[in-house]
């Protein structure tokens, strides 16, 4: 027999038993998946020893179907030292997986750095640069909420000790990206997601609230400003984040409030626009522009609110301050504040009263209004239940009512006020 043919006929012999006892990834993995599926998870663990991690790489059922096996096995205990085979193993499979789909979405390298991080698999460094690495590549994939923490709280110790590699400049950049992705999270979010979002948003500005000095942050922000003015969520994070509350309502963030009023005119920015012109002593420029914030919020509540704000804004014209809070109101019969601060209002509104006693009686209003503010807010009825009972130290006293001869009588108040109250018998 020609030699170049035996030993052709001989390979084939040697590899059709080989091939024929490697596993199938699609017949292990619809086994694997069975066993997931009725909780048998020992068993889906077994099937997974004796399959190629190649089919990991293969398919995507199979990848996260490991992925359970695996979590299921490193928490079977709480030794450290028993789960780090699983650990290595599932990051293991995660390399293989980027390696063969480099432009995949799932985020595995947050998912890499955030198991070596738990079980101190790697040194900080290493951890923030994979972190960094995701974020900057992937950033829209990288929706981690606990990730995104870490990553910025790797990046602040480092730049505490000293670290070349997070100058004052990049760790600054850093806080507005995260910022301005975790904002873009949110608003994408449902209730439970959005919630841990913000969560992770205040858990980053705590970690730079000790970090700068206003001078560092104020040159920073002018430069970035030249840069970065066109981008309404980058000024939001300048007016919201950090910057004024370590350097104050000062030019740069009115500068940056006015340019997001101007780039995007919503009921948010101009009551921003509306507060710091407030601020600073304009407050006919703050009326103004929280009637606008007022005519283009579309939602009743927080147009409520805003009627609220500009109430208070202007409590020293007392009738159109009287007239936002009836119409907060009609807009939210719920919203307790506004019913407080009419009580307060109505106390106080000796302007109204033609005489001491119809001062002193004005409380009795007060106190029912008051009153109003915790049936309708249960969470303010114990603050309600006090302003109401110290607003009643203040009506006229049983000799005085017998005085005015109006035990029992109703008593109209006329004014902006446009009430009326039952004088109770002495």
């Amino acid at each position: 027999m020609n030699r170049s043919l035996l030993v052709t006929l001989i390979g084939c012999l040697l590899w059709v038993p080989l091939f024929a006892q490697s596993p199938d990834c699609t017949e292990t993995g619809r086994l694997m998946r069975l066993h997931l599926k009725e909780k048998r998870y020992a068993q889906a663990a077994e099937v997974f020893e004796g399959m190629p991690l190649g089919c990991t790489a293969g398919d995507d059922g199979i990848l996260a179907d490991a992925e359970k096996v695996l979590d299921y096995q490193i928490n079977l205990t709480d030794n450290r030292q028993t789960q780090k085979p699983y650990v290595a193993k599932l990051i293991e499979m995660y390399d293989l997986y980027q390696k063969t789909h480099p432009q995949n979405t799932k985020s595995l390298m947050v998912r890499k750095a955030m198991l070596m991080d738990k079980h101190e698999m790697a040194p900080a460094d290493k951890i923030l640069a994979l972190l960094d690495d995701s974020f900057t590549r992937d950033r829209d994939n990288f929706k981690d909420s606990q990730a995104l923490y870490r990553y910025f709280e790797l990046m602040t110790a480092a730049h505490k000790k000293g670290d070349k590699s997070v100058p004052d400049a990049r760790l600054f950049a850093a806080y507005d990206d995260l910022s301005i992705h975790l904002m873009r999270l949110s608003s994408m979010a449902d209730d439970v997601y959005r919630r841990r979002y913000r969560a992770t948003t205040n858990g980053i500005r705590a970690l730079m609230n000790p970090v700068p000095d206003c001078r560092l942050l104020t040159d920073y922000y002018e430069k970035a400003f030249e840069k970065r003015s066109v981008d309404t969520l980058w000024l939001e994070t300048v007016i919201k984040g950090i910057y004024p509350k370590s350097c104050g309502n000062n030019e740069l963030v009115l500068k940056a409030s006015q340019k997001w009023f101007e780039l995007s005119p919503t009921a948010d920015a101009a009551e921003n626009l509306a507060v710091l012109h407030m601020r600073t002593g304009q407050k006919e420029k703050a009326l103004g522009l929280m009637q606008q914030a007022i005519g283009l919020e579309k939602d009743k509540t927080k147009r409520a609110q805003l009627r609220y704000n500009l109430a208070v804004f202007n409590q020293s014209d007392k009738p159109a301050a009287f007239a936002q809070l009836k119409q907060a109101l009609e807009e939210n019969p719920k919203f307790g504040k506004a019913y407080l601060l009419l009580a307060q209002m109505y106390s106080g509104a000796n302007d109204c009263a033609t005489n001491l006693f119809e001062v002193k009686a004005l409380n009795y209003l007060a106190a029912q209004t008051a009153q109003k503010a915790g049936e309708v807010e249960p969470g303010l009825k114990a603050s309600a239940s006090k302003q109401a009972s110290d607003f009643l130290k203040k009506v006229p006293t049983s000799d005085e009512i017998k005085k005015a001869g109006m035990g029992g009588k109703t008593h109209i108040f006329g004014c902006w006020i446009n009430q009326q109250v039952v004088i109770p018998k002495p």
